[in-house]
């Protein structure tokens, strides 16, 4: 059997002797066979790279090109011997798919090689190579041997174009950290959460401003950012924010446009409220998939713009571009989104486990299900703890109670809700969710584990019915459970039999599914819970 059959198998492993027949295997291999030898020799990198190297003088032109594409993948500092070795035959296409390669895996260090071998390179296609090579790793040097590059041809002053503008950024580069805004500017902003909590959202920030345009997954919110950012931050179902930059017909060419209008925009005012000299920000273009010929485009002309740099790596900005039309009309949209802006509202999220809450989602709940100074609080699925950390933030508790059926969870729960600091500690406790009793509990509040992800064969439903049942037992009289559920038609039923009143509040998408967001009250017993700012829409049946 060939080695090309044996690497096309499913689930091939090259062992360590196969390295240098599979390397020797790329001087007969046809474009097809290609792809899978490279597959796997890029699955083992150090024996890979030792392979190639010691069987370099055995490959055939050809067979070096491919070799190229491995060592670019794999990287490594063999690998960028080999490669810088390759830069120095006297085959122009193989020279031309080392610097390829060294531009993917090289560093500062393989600066001096690269301009070693610029005097020598004549070649418009290896000097294309060559300055691709420089804008990506590397310094001053590259930067000013580029900036003085003269050529009529075509392609070759793109490439020295678009190196300079990486090679410029990347001299420029600095803490890519946003402060939170001092300085005052007026905004609309676009607050981001997920399909069916927008309504919980507008009521977290029906103080922050004027709140308005509400559709699937976001909200506009018109505010002076002056003194509000801290309520921005008090905010903790959004998941992340844009402010819209301009928003209108789109009368020019895309690249010009956006430049002409960024320049007389809000957008350096808000860097500068960010705590940053410059706006350095990453193009994203919203439609139509990658368009990177856009995106250069848009990149040459705003770097001619002072205070504006583009930079795809470090950038603490993304400028979203929307110019899909607007019936027959073109049309754009542009917003700035501050990156990792209120990612400190969940620094306590330390330790983590497999399909566990969003913390906006274990927000959401919390502001749903409301706070009492007495509340008894319960997850009976607890996972991380999410939600009890949540409900730890959102006010004054007497106990806080978490169980799972894993030990790693629990751990998981103590690492993040020891962040917390709290006082008292909450108790957790290794137990099934449809047998163990805790005492006077007053909230239940959990994202149980979804049918979707952990049950397929339907056990799913008996879960949660027996758990609905359980909770009716478990809370005292006046209590409520907060939940979502994966299933609500097929656990009408046992709702109606617990005698619980249910009031179902929005529906949630899940990543590929929904949940119903759901409060059920236990009928009987004193007032009910204070929900915090803001009225939410509810259905009660």
């Amino acid at each position: 059997m060939s080695w090309v059959s044996k690497v096309s198998k499913p689930g091939y492993t090259p062992g360590r002797r196969d390295f240098p027949e599979l390397v020797l295997a790329l001087n007969n291999a046809n474009d097809e066979d290609e792809k899978a030898l490279l597959m796997a020799l890029a699955r083992a990198k150090d024996l890979s790279v030792a392979s190639i190297a010691g069987n370099a003088g055995k490959l055939s032109l050809i067979a070096a090109m491919r070799a190229c594409r491995v060592l670019g993948v794999v990287g490594g500092h063999q690998a960028i011997d080999q490669l810088v070795a390759w830069t120095k035959r006297p085959e122009e296409k193989l020279r031309q798919q080392a610097f390829i390669a060294l531009g993917k895996v090289g560093n500062h260090a393989t600066e001096d090689a690269l301009l070693d071998a610029w005097p020598t390179e004549m070649a418009d296609g290896t000097r294309r190579s060559l300055v691709e090579a420089m804008g990506k790793i590397g310094g001053p040097k590259s930067l000013a041997l580029i900036s003085d590059l003269e050529t009529d041809h075509e392609v070759l002053q793109q490439a020295a174009s678009r190196a300079l503008l990486m090679l410029k950024r990347t001299e420029s580069r600095a803490t890519a950290t946003l402060a939170v805004p001092r300085e005052s500017v007026s905004a609309i902003v676009r607050a981001i959460t997920r399909r069916g909590l927008e309504r919980i959202l507008a009521a977290e920030l029906s103080g922050v401003g004027e709140v308005s345009n509400i559709s699937a997954g976001a909200l506009f919110v018109r505010f002076n950012l002056s003194g509000s950012p801290d309520a921005l931050l008090r905010s903790r179902t959004w998941e992340h924010l844009e402010f819209e930059i301009a928003r209108g017909p789109l009368t020019g060419s895309l690249p010009q446009t956006i430049a002409k209008t960024l320049d007389h925009s809000n957008a350096r005012q808000l860097a500068r409220a960010f705590g940053h000299p410059t706006l350095r920000f990453r193009i994203a273009i919203e439609h139509g998939g990658h368009r990177r010929g856009d995106v250069w485009a848009i990149a040459e002309a705003t770097s001619a713009l002072s205070g504006f740099i583009n930079d795809s790596t470090a950038a603490p900005w993304i400028l979203h571009v929307d110019d899909s039309p607007e019936g027959l009309t073109p049309h754009l949209a542009l917003t700035l989104e501050p990156r990792d802006f209120g990612a400190s509202r969940f620094a306590y999220r330390e330790r983590d486990v497999p399909a566990a809450s969003h913390p906006n989602i274990a927000a959401a709940l919390v502001r749903a299900a409301g706070v009492q100074s007495s509340d008894v609080v319960w997850d009976p699925f607890c996972g991380s703890g999410l939600e009890l950390c949540e409900r730890v933030l959102a006010g004054p508790y007497r106990r806080i109670i978490g169980s799972d059926i894993e030990e790693r969870a629990l751990n998981a729960a103590r690492g993040n809700l020891g962040a917390l600091e709290m006082k008292p500690p909450a108790e957790l406790v290794v137990a099934d969710a449809l047998k163990w009793a805790p005492q006077n509990v007053t909230m239940i509040i959990t994202n149980p584990p979804m049918g979707i992800r952990v049950a397929r064969d339907g056990s799913i439903r008996d879960l949660l019915d027996g758990f609905i049942r359980h909770a009716t037992r478990v809370l005292r009289p006046g209590g409520r459970l907060v939940w979502l559920n994966p299933m609500p038609q097929a656990t009408e039923a046992a709702i109606a039999d617990s005698g619980m009143q249910r009031v179902r509040l929005t529906v949630v998408d899940m990543g590929g599914f929904d949940a119903e967001l759901q409060v059920l009250h236990r009928p009987g017993g004193p007032s009910k819970a204070k929900s915090g700012r803001g009225r939410i829409a509810t259905k009660q049946t």
